[in-house]
């Protein structure tokens, strides 16, 4: 018994000993397990640690918004839970989007690699559910109430008898047609009187010698000094002004550097308006990380030779008409492109007088010059009385008082390459009754000349507007406007509102205008009338019919439009037709018209729309 126990007692050691040793080694391992796995995890963490603090250097908005984003975050008061549960939706914001930022990182170099995911954290548990509410009972449904009895039909009446038809009318006798009367007998046409013979013309009485200048009055003194206003008022506090435009968000490239995608700073797409002459910049400006290499190009043709790249700026000095175009630049960081477009015209020449004469001169070899002025000129009958402009800014003018006939005053253009087709506008002034002769001459280098527009004479008390085109040359030229003076002091010639621009000129309402003094302008003979309109001065052949002279000089040298009706057939038409206009709203169309004697016609004035039927304006019948 005793010996049993004792085997027992060791056997009991043995396990013991046996589990006590077991549970050492097994908590070794396990504490050596536990010590690598935590050595792993804090490499682990420092590669982040690292990694986000490569981002943050690199990138430092991210950091920023962090930071922003927390800071607004603690600075709330709000229930800590709630709190707690809004700082952990951050936090994965954030994370998110370093995520997404890392993502652009995925070559495998560097910090660029991305870690093991980590453990999915235990999840929350299921709150209990709510218990259901207990239904309510069904309510009974009511009774169907009982049909009424139908009616019984009424009784249909008999129908009435028909009443017998009455009897016809006898129809009544046609009555007796009445003789015709006799036609009573044609008067006789009397004999036409004989035409008064026109008056003679009086002659026009000399214009007085201008008088004699005074002598200027005694300068007054200088007033007092005024005294001091009171300070004004504050002013009202401006407009907001408009939202810049978006900014550019960074992103790591490749290597893990921060850059940014070049963008323009302010439109991509400008108007320069060039001078001649003068200095056209084209201001490319370029943000992005790195810095931008700009490249500039001319569409459709080179750069122009002198031009010079400044930076983000090219330089264009002395430019000229040729110059004008579509530019573009070219931004380029390596990372991405960015372009701008510049619309550059070439409106130099164009001049309204508001300021000076602009790029135009006095010719050096000339007899007398223009006039700079405002308001109406000194010589009555003669000349304008305001600009064209505003009717209150400036012009110039050849002033007639002085000088002799056929003294003429040039105003000159710089020299144009010449190479493009150039289309010239102006407005000139002509009235008086001895205004001698305007005329626009293209000039080349060695001195000869073109012309390119002329008008003479008496054109009204208006300011009237004339447009050229010239066709491109392979010579350089310049542009001359040349104004004579007439035999008398009212023959002032006036100028405002120059435009000189490149393409050809327009087609307008005011090209149409025409006093048929040399030849029929922009109007044409129809092709498919029977007869044509005759260009004559005096009277017509033909007596008693006709105009005795023109309505513009009114006198045996100007000219007009007729119909000739000695040989033909009646309803014979003669047409002269415009060439097809452009212009946009109302348009006046005014003419003088002379129809005389026993057997007139009709004139008509149509409109006819591209492709439509003509239609009837005017209809006049005598």
């Amino acid at each position: 018994m005793t010996e049993s126990t004792g085997g027992t007692s060791r056997a009991l050691f043995v396990v013991t000993a046996v589990l006590f040793v077991i549970h050492n080694v097994v908590f070794v391992v396990f504490t050596v397990r536990q010590f690598n796995e935590e050595k792993l995890l804090r490499g682990q963490y420092q590669e982040q640690q690292d990694r986000l603090q490569l981002l943050k250097t690199r990138c430092p908005r991210l950091q920023t918004k962090r930071e922003t984003l927390t800071d607004s975050l603690d600075a709330t008061e709000e229930e800590p839970s709630y709190k707690r549960q809004t700082h952990a939706l951050l936090e994965r914001l954030i994370t998110e989007q370093e995520l997404i930022l890392e993502k652009h990182c995925s070559n495998g170099t560097g910090f660029c690699v991305q870690g093991e995911k980590g453990d999915t954290g235990p999840v929350g548990d299921t709150g209990p559910k709510g218990l259901l509410g207990t239904a309510g009972q069904q309510g009974q449904m009511g009774d169907n109430g009982t049909q009424g009895i139908q009616g019984s039909p009424g009784v249909k009446g008999e129908a009435g008898q028909s009443g017998e038809p009455g009897l016809k009318g006898e129809p009544g006798f046609d009555g007796v047609r009445g003789d015709k009367g006799l036609a009573g007998e044609q008067g006789v046409q009397g004999d036409q009187g004989i035409n008064g013979t026109s008056g003679l013309v009086g002659a026009k009485g000399m214009k007085g010698d201008a008088g004699m200048t005074g002598d200027p009055g005694v300068k007054g003194k200088p007033g007092n000094v005024g005294v001091k206003g009171d300070a004004g008022l504050p002013g009202v506090k401006g407009s907001k002004g408009e939202q810049g435009l978006p900014g550019k968000t960074p992103y790591l490239d490749p290597n893990c550097t921060c850059v940014v995608q070049p963008y323009i700073i302010g439109p991509t797409n400008e108007t320069i308006v060039g001078g001649n002459n003068g200095v056209v910049t084209l201001n490319c400006t370029v943000g992005g990380d790195p810095p931008s290499k700009i490249t500039w190009i001319k569409t459709g043709s080179t750069l122009p030779a002198k031009a010079t790249q400044q930076g983000n700026l090219l330089i264009i000095p002395i430019s000229m008409a040729t110059d004008a175009g579509e530019y573009k630049c070219l931004a380029d960081n390596g990372v991405g492109q960015a372009e701008k477009t510049f619309n550059v015209k070439y409106l130099a020449l164009s001049c309204d007088f508001e300021r000076d004469f602009c790029s135009w001169s006095q010719s050096q070899t000339d007899n007398t010059d223009w006039i700079y002025h405002t308001g109406g000129t000194p010589t009555t009958s003669t000349g304008p009385s305001s600009d064209h402009t505003t009717g209150k800014g400036y012009y110039i003018y050849l002033e007639t008082s002085l000088g002799s006939i056929n003294d003429k005053a040039e105003l000159v253009s710089p020299f144009l390459e010449g190479n493009t087709v150039t289309c010239v506008q102006l407005w000139y002034h002509m009235y008086g009754p001895d205004i001698n002769s305007l005329t626009v001459y293209k000039e080349f280098k060695d001195g000869s000349r073109t012309p390119v527009w002329h008008e003479d004479g008496n054109q009204g008390n208006r300011w009237n507007h004339m447009a050229s085109t010239i066709p491109a040359t392979s010579q350089p030229y310049r542009l001359v406007l040349e104004a004579k003076r007439g035999k008398s002091i009212e023959g002032d010639i006036a100028l405002d509102d120059i435009e000189v621009t490149q393409g050809a000129c327009p087609m307008t309402a005011f090209d149409l205008n025409c006093d048929f003094e040399s030849d029929l302008c922009l109007w044409k003979q129809a092709k498919d009338d029977e007869k044509d309109l005759t260009l004559n001065t005096g009277p017509t052949p033909s007596t008693q019919t006709g105009p005795p002279a023109d309505h513009t000089l009114k006198d045996a040298s100007g000219h007009y439009l007729y119909l000739e009706t000695s040989t033909g057939s009646t309803a014979d038409t003669a047409r002269i037709v415009s060439p097809l206009l452009t212009n946009k709203g109302a348009m006046c169309l005014s003419v003088w018209y002379h129809m005389w004697g026993s057997g007139m016609g009709s004139l008509n004035i149509y409109v006819q729309k591209a492709g439509e039927a003509k239609e009837t304006h005017v209809d006049t019948q005598r």
